[in-house]
């Protein structure tokens, strides 16, 4: 690859995300001289190369599911297989691993992006797409910061406008576009050359969250203020200006919307566990209360009363507590942001 192209592409979806790919692919030039690599956020038991055979059908470029250390190739389009994390290694290797979760998922987009801003900066083109909650947009800022470009689907042409939003209230100069005219804007963009080296200001913190992709953890970290959501370990917060994230000290991590997601998940099972566990601390206690009648009335009566109170706990569970925070989780988690000029 030249070194100056600006030949790296790389592409993050989720929820509604397909529909927006088959449509930037559509308007992408044949013979492009880039590396396209897309993530798109796919349940495990999804059957391989599925995905890449719906993208094909609208792809002028050919398109093929990763294979672990395989090169960069311009004028091909490399989709993330399922359950694997998909990022670019040292010389434009690509890698594959099952490591832990990021962002709740895997593969997640922001190791990708992360990698591709480490190692080709501001030869590289970042686009987000329709998706939920915020996995991408510290990719997003960190392409940005390294000179490269980013390129979001317009809120309003999102199926779900959650992953484009919390990118562009990270980047600000990210150049927004309907899914059907990204296409060209990448194609416009491959051929423009860039000068400078990759600016390092962030780049040394992003470069952990690859490095437990790729190596495993390094240590526990020196802060460890929250549990992590998967595992119960440590989290550190690793903040740099509006971009932040959480990771644990054996490689979850989690933006700020994807966290608090992780953390009602939690909730919402510790509650119901709890709701459980007073119905059956009721049942025994009517059990109790049923097998001392007429036999001790003050036993029977404490026993009763236990009963009453633990029912009405659960109940209080079920009809209040766990109501208020299904409709906080349920609300929007990003907010619109108006970039009209």
């Amino acid at each position: 690859m030249s070194a100056e192209a600006r030949n790296v592409v790389v592409i993050g979806a989720s929820a509604g995300g397909i529909e927006a790919l088959q449509r930037l692919l559509s308007g992408i030039a044949p013979g492009l001289q880039a590396s396209v690599l897309i993530v798109v956020h796919t349940a495990p038991s999804n059957t391989r190369g599925m995905l890449t055979a719906v993208l094909a059908s609208h792809s002028s470029l050919p398109v093929a599911t990763a294979v672990d250390g395989q090169q960069l190739l311009p004028g091909l389009v490399t989709v993330a297989p399922a359950d694997r994390h998909l990022i670019i290694d040292e010389g434009g290797k690509l890698r594959l691993w099952a490591g832990p979760r990021i962002n709740r998922t895997r593969p997640a987009v922001d190791p990708l992006l992360v990698s591709a801003a480490r190692h080709f900066g501001p030869r590289t083109t970042a686009v987000i797409l329709s998706g939920t909650l915020d996995d991408g947009a510290n990719g997003a800022a960190a392409v940005a910061a390294a000179g490269g470009t980013v390129l979001v689907q317009d809120p309003a042409d999102a199926a779900y406008s959650e992953m484009p939003r919390a990118a562009l209230a990270l980047v600000n100069a990210a150049t927004t576009a309907p899914a059907t005219a990204l296409g060209r804007l990448i194609t416009e963009a491959v051929p423009r050359r860039v000068n400078g080296s990759t600016p390092r200001r962030r780049l040394h913190e992003e470069h952990r969250m690859t490095e437990h992709v790729l190596h495993g953890s390094k240590g526990v970290p020196s802060r460890l203020v929250l549990s992590c959501p998967d595992c119960g370990g440590g989290v550190s917060a690793v903040a740099d200006g509006l971009a932040l994230r959480y990771e644990c000290h054996v490689g979850h991590s989690f933006a700020p919307h994807a966290m608090a997601a992780a953390q009602a998940d939690s909730i919402e099972a510790a509650l119901w566990t709890a709701a459980a566990r007073l119905q059956e601390h009721a049942a025994v206690q009517q059990s109790i209360a049923k097998r001392m009648n007429n036999r001790s009335s003050w036993s029977t009566r404490r026993a009763e009363e236990a009963a009453a109170e633990s029912l009405s706990a659960a109940r209080i569970i079920t009809e209040q507590l766990l109501p208020a925070l299904l409709s906080a989780r349920d609300a929007p988690a990003i907010a619109s942001t108006d970039r009209s000029e």
